[in-house]
């Protein structure tokens, strides 16, 4: 918030052309609107879901990071291929706890 402010008082009107600077506003406005409805909401699972879900989306401020750091760039895109094969791995792995499961139940 501090930080938001503090560059808005710098640039001026200038702050909101840049798309990042945008990004970053509106998770700022976002982090205030989850305290905020984490305070005044009697369900509290709801609330910090809520809240979970904009600090989530707080992380997508990295993006800006690996975009300018060039050694970043090489590790990021090899996990973005690893996924497809590490989701094959995860639904065999489901698939075995699975059948596991069955013959816990079955057996006891």
């Amino acid at each position: 918030v501090i930080e938001a402010g503090m560059k808005i008082v710098a640039h001026g009107k200038g702050y909101f052309r840049s798309r990042w600077n945008l990004f970053d506003f509106a998770v700022v406005c976002g982090l205030i609107v989850g305290f905020i409805l984490q305070a005044s909401i009697s369900d509290q699972r709801l609330a910090g879901s809520i809240s979970s879900l904009v600090s989530l989306i707080r992380m997508g401020r990295l993006i800006r990071l690996i975009r300018l750091i060039k050694q970043l760039r090489a590790p990021f895109n090899t996990m973005l291929s690893v996924l497809p094969g590490m989701f094959n791995i995860g639904a065999l792995l489901v698939l075995l706890f699975f059948v596991y499961a069955v013959c816990g139940v079955q057996l006891y």
